[in-house]
């Protein structure tokens, strides 16, 4: 059994800090195509494209807004393991799943001190495309959580989020929780 795989992505960052940002944006692209083949034939010949968008906003007061948007799309012969899901806080990994899925999630962050950060968010995530895999119907998730500045020179914080959707889930994070 032979397997190839080729991927090209591009990665724009202009947020200040990449482990807990305050303000900037990142944009995420990649395209990636693989196959999986045996002697006599092709099982598996698929392609797949992600668009991920974060921006965060601090304001006057001590408090910044983020929002984070994600397509995903897969094409050809895409085994169920290999589909896009449904990427986000309070909905379990591959819970839903299809050819095309979105998520747009919002946080806000207070500041409370040097070290401290409480912070609330909240999203939607769809996923659609193979009847078998997926559930069309769009998902919410919210919760809440802190962080604490572990390494002030490298700005580096952690701290627990606590998610409610389909279920409830806590997340030990370290900066934050989008990549």
């Amino acid at each position: 059994m032979n397997f190839f795989g080729a991927s090209v992505a591009l990665d724009i960052d202009f947020r200040d800090n990449a482990i807990l940002p305050k303000h900037g944006v990142r944009l995420f692209a990649q395209q990636s195509y693989s196959q999986i083949t045996n002697l006599t034939e092709t099982h598996f010949n698929n392609s797949r494209i992600s668009l991920e968008l974060y921006q965060s906003t601090r304001t006057v007061i001590p408090i910044t807004f983020g929002i984070k948007g994600a397509l995903s799309h897969a094409g050809g012969d895409v085994p169920f393991y290999m589909l896009p899901y449904v990427e986000q806080r309070g909905i379990a990994a591959q819970r839903y799943q299809g050819r095309n899925t979105a998520v747009v999630e919002g946080e806000l962050q207070w500041h409370a001190s040097s070290r401290w950060t409480l912070l609330g968010f909240y999203g939607a995530g769809r996923a659609w495309g193979v009847r078998e895999y997926a559930d069309v119907d769009t998902h919410g998730a919210g919760g809440g959580g802190f962080r604490y500045m572990l390494a002030r020179l490298l700005k580096m914080a952690g701290g627990i989020d606590f998610a409610w959707g389909p279920e409830f889930a806590l997340y030990l994070q370290v900066g934050t929780a989008w990549r």
